[in-house]
């Protein structure tokens, strides 16, 4: 259990650069709270948004991706499991896209939606080519590694 609440207050970002693990506590309370509200409900930010919250927040593009994290967790649906799990991608166009992971009552577990293929189900219906940065609440599962290692090999159409 406490193994758990330790993962839960570590968020990672990956982008094309490097991987830098951060404390999801990383923002000021105004600044977390100014992005939730942005967030709340949406998953999807346009550009033009994104660059003005990160102007307003003051800080790196990753900082913020980080600062929305938490909201994205709050996101999930996890009706079986009781594990929230949010991740965060900045596409090439500059929009943020958001997922979060979706289980199914009376449904197995591996029926659920993990919050990195509805982050990337999110990108694919809003045409977007490229992730540059991702951050995800949780490491990402043995699934979801196999499932971005094969994204990296896909053909592209």
């Amino acid at each position: 259990m406490r193994q758990l609440q330790a993962q839960r207050q570590r968020a990672h970002v990956f982008n094309k650069h490097r991987k830098v693990s951060m404390a999801a506590e990383s923002g000021t309370r105004q600044q977390r709270s100014h992005s939730a509200e942005v967030v709340r409900g949406r998953f999807y930010i346009p550009p033009a948004e994104v660059q003005q919250l990160q102007q307003a927040a003051g800080c790196s593009m990753d900082s913020l991706l980080l600062q929305i994290l938490d909201e994205a967790s709050h996101a999930s649906r996890p009706c079986i499991s009781q594990y929230r799990v949010g991740a965060v991608g900045l596409g090439g166009s500059g929009a943020v896209y958001i997922g979060a992971n979706l289980e199914f009552p009376n449904n197995p577990l591996n029926q659920s939606v993990h919050a990195e293929q509805f982050l990337m189900a999110n990108l694919v219906l809003h045409q977007e080519r490229e992730l540059h940065s991702i951050a995800i609440s949780a490491a990402p599962c043995g699934h979801c590694r196999q499932f971005y290692s094969e994204l990296t090999r896909a053909v592209t159409c």
